[in-house]
């Protein structure tokens, strides 16, 4: 345990030394990883399929604020869309502008979210972002997570129908919206992640925030459990099938993942908690303090001694006096003075 503390703090100090280099690598590797997805699922514009520009706009975007590259991000994605269907496209870019102006109204803050969340659907790894949320971020956080589910989920559509959405062309334009809209939300499986991670969000950020011992562990054991009771009352209420093992192995990995997270953000002394009261004109105050885990790294250090043959170089030229005035006074050095000094008398001669 103490060597993985040390571990910590070492981690904790690199990333304060080069967090100037650290900040824009990840945003570099959240952009890169964005753009490939948009490019798996709706890239129809041969011209931008080029790796060379994804890293030439995830270098660009290194310097950006996360609220300009979501939008930078949508306005791509509807840009290879609209190559397919004008119509597919419009209905998106209305769809976009809205969560923006809800986004925007409620948390600002948390634009990470709408680009990680769909990544995290990618990587299978999803129900690991309402859990991180909650212990990290607040209930409004439930907004751009909503957001970024709804956002895979329409690119999923587009590209498991990008054939039927071509072919709309011809059909009356009522009826075509009316088959878009139905196709875009006819998916219970994308409101049943929603009412997951928004229920995870909630229960997570509540328990956290009470003041009972191993708080954060019992709210990561909580969110786990109320994901799981959501996605199987989908099961069975709804026929919303899930698949068992993406499910299971899911959870596992994000309950390691916000371990960590825990691990490294939130690591206290419960066996040392000390209660204190005093009060003012107006209150009395109760205080619980718990004492964080901190543990200082260890300062190695490396004293090098010269040789023998080293010191004969470096103080030829000093007559006994001045040696015993550089190398000090005591007997054993007195002895070692005299005994150069007669090497170097001898090698002179």
């Amino acid at each position: 345990m103490l060597d993985l503390l040390v571990l910590r703090e070492r981690l904790r100090a690199f990333y304060a030394k080069y967090e100037l280099f650290i900040t824009p690598f990840l945003k570099f590797a959240v952009t890169f990883a964005a753009f490939l997805f948009i490019n798996s699922h709706a890239g129809y514009v041969e011209k931008f399929k080029s790796p060379l520009i994804y890293i030439a706009a995830s270098i660009i975007c290194c310097i950006l604020p996360y609220g300009v590259i979501s939008v930078l991000l949508a306005g791509y994605m509807v840009f290879n869309i609209f190559n397919v269907s004008m119509d597919m496209a419009l209905i998106m870019t209305v769809f976009i502008m809205c969560m923006g102006f809800l986004y925007y109204g409620f948390k600002p803050g948390d634009s990470f979210l709408l680009i990680v969340t769909p990544l995290a659907f990618v990587l299978r790894v999803p129900y690991m972002v309402p859990i991180l949320v909650g212990l990290g971020g607040g209930i409004i956080s439930i907004v751009p997570v909503s957001f970024g589910i709804l956002v895979y989920y329409m690119l999923v559509f587009v590209k498991n129908n990008i054939g039927s959405i071509a072919n709309l062309s011809n059909v009356d334009i009522l009826k075509k919206y009316t088959m878009l809209f139905n196709g875009l939300f006819a998916d219970k499986t994308m409101f049943l992640m929603m009412i997951a991670f928004a229920v995870c969000i909630i229960i997570v950020y509540i328990i956290k925030n009470l003041s009972i011992t191993y708080a954060w562990g019992v709210a990561i054991v909580c969110g786990i459990i109320a994901q799981l009771l959501v996605v199987f009352m989908g099961d069975f209420v709804y026929g919303i099938v899930v698949p068992l093992t993406t499910l299971l192995g899911g959870m596992a990995i994000s309950a390691v993942c916000a371990a960590v997270y825990n691990f490294f953000i939130f690591a206290v002394d419960y066996s040392h908690i000390e209660y204190t009261q005093f009060e003012d004109d107006e209150y009395y105050y109760y205080v619980k303090a718990v004492p964080k885990i901190v543990v200082a790294q260890p300062d190695t250090r490396i004293q090098k001694f010269s040789s023998g043959k080293a010191l004969m170089q470096k103080y030829r030229n000093f007559p006994p006096a001045r040696l015993t005035e550089r190398l000090g006074h005591g007997c054993l050095i007195k002895k070692r003075i005299k005994r150069i000094h007669k090497r170097l008398i001898k090698k002179d001669l």
